[in-house]
Order: structure tokens, then C-alpha cells, then sequence
């Protein structure tokens, strides 16, 4: 009878911990199917916006580095006086 007892002793006390694996595996399946339709619903649409954004992103980077060569070319080098503008932007 002891056995039995000590045994009921620990299922009482364990109890959450041994369901509560179950209980999150059902939780991380009910969020994965929340997940696979929020990317199916929404991917579509940010694909090109984030393709965009970094497009613009690198467009406006390599715009900066050009500026350290603007008017000093052969073509269009001249010295440009105060207020006079650029020969390109």
C-alpha cells in the first residue's frame, strides 16, 4: 500500500509538470498554422514593398558615394563658384 500511495503522491504533485509538454505541442501547432497563414495571406505584398525599400535604400547609398566625384571628371571638371549650381545633381 505504501508503493501505491507514494506513487499517487507524485502524480498529484507532477502532474503539471508532466502534462505540460502536451500542452504547449498543441499551442506551438495552433501558432504554426496562425504563422503559415499570415505568411501565405501577407508575403505576397511584402515581398515587393521590402524589395523597394532596400532598392531605394541602396540607390540612395550609391548616390552619396557619386558625389565625391561630381565635377571633377574630364568631361564636366570645372570649378564651380558659390552659389553657382552643379553640373549634375
Amino acid at each position: 500500500m505504501g508503493a501505491a500511495k507514494s506513487f499517487g503522491y507524485y502524480i498529484n504533485r507532477y502532474c503539471l509538470i508532466v502534462s505540460f509538454p502536451t500542452i504547449t505541442a498543441k499551442s506551438k501547432l495552433i501558432n504554426m498554422i496562425t504563422f503559415k497563414y499570415l505568411l501565405n495571406t501577407y508575403f505576397p505584398f511584402a515581398l515587393p514593398i521590402t524589395g523597394f525599400l532596400i532598392g531605394s535604400y541602396l540607390d540612395h547609398q550609391e548616390n552619396l558615394r557619386l558625389t565625391k566625384f561630381r565635377d571633377k571628371s574630364a568631361l564636366y571638371g570645372r570649378e564651380v563658384a558659390s552659389g553657382q549650381p552643379h553640373s549634375w545633381p
